[in-house]
């Protein structure tokens, strides 16, 4: 039964049919909930079934985007390492493909998912990619938009630059100054964030952190309580021109 279901989705994916796939891999998941000894999910998806290695490691050799989503979406691990020690990331052979990869590291900072961000960059993502070369918003702001102070944590502790500046010239503080949630704002000064800093153009520009925080008293007093030293108490070689430290 294993070996037929792995030859089916095999094929499916050889051609590219999505719809194909979700059906099968729902198959997998109903044999799960019904207690089947050898046809799970989680051992299709993680199993070394082709010359690639797992499926992901197969769509992303055959260049296969949209089923590569499906995979993913399904929980393959991209992590997983096949019999050369490549992840199927390596196997990435084009920008479309390898933004495949880099889009589902952003969703899942955005979602404060740290195991999936854990496994993308285990599987060779670069903690300060771009979303895009328009916006080159790192992991960083994305979480200072959307995500809880863990991901911040997460991320600045894997060597997140904490004052990375995206295309407007405004870091991760920024963005987070305008969300007003203290904890996460909090995070990023523990972790070297600038308050200074100011954006170069966009709806930052020529404004700092601190000028954000103008009329939001509680995020102002929190800054206040920090103070530009020479350097970051995490996140070091990140190139900005200082830090914040806790005022003693």
């Amino acid at each position: 039964m294993l070996e037929e279901a792995i030859a089916n989705i095999r094929a499916a994916i050889e051609a590219g049919r999505t719809d194909i796939l979700r059906t099968l891999i729902e198959a997998c998941e109903q044999c799960e909930q019904a207690d089947a000894e050898h046809v799970t999910k989680d051992r299709v998806l993680s199993g070394l079934w082709t010359p690639e290695g797992t499926l992901l490691h197969m769509a992303t050799r055959l260049g296969r985007p949209d089923v590569v989503r499906a995979l993913l979406y399904a929980g393959a691990d991209p992590g997983v390492q096949n019999a050369d020690g490549d992840t199927a990331v390596h196997l990435s052979a084009s920008d479309t493909m390898r933004s495949v990869y880099t889009d589902e590291l952003f969703k899942a900072t955005a979602q404060s998912n740290e195991g999936r961000v854990c496994q993308l960059l285990a599987a060779g993502l670069g903690i300060n990619a771009w979303d895009s070369p328009l916006s080159r918003n790192t992991p960083l702001h994305w979480a200072a938009n959307f995500a809880d102070r863990d991901m911040i944590t997460c991320l600045a502790d894997r060597g997140a630059h904490v004052n990375a500046v995206n295309a407007e010239g405004a870091t991760p503080l920024h963005d987070a100054v305008r969300r007003g949630q203290l904890d996460v704002i909090e995070e990023l000064l523990l972790s070297g964030g600038n308050p200074l800093a100011r954006a170069t153009e966009g709806k930052y520009a020529q404004r700092s952190p601190a000028d954000l925080a103008a009329d939001q008293p509680a995020v102002l007093a929190l800054l206040t309580r920090y103070r530009v030293t020479a350097g970051t108490s995490r996140g070091e070689g990140d190139g900005a021109p200082g830090g914040s430290e806790r005022k003693v």
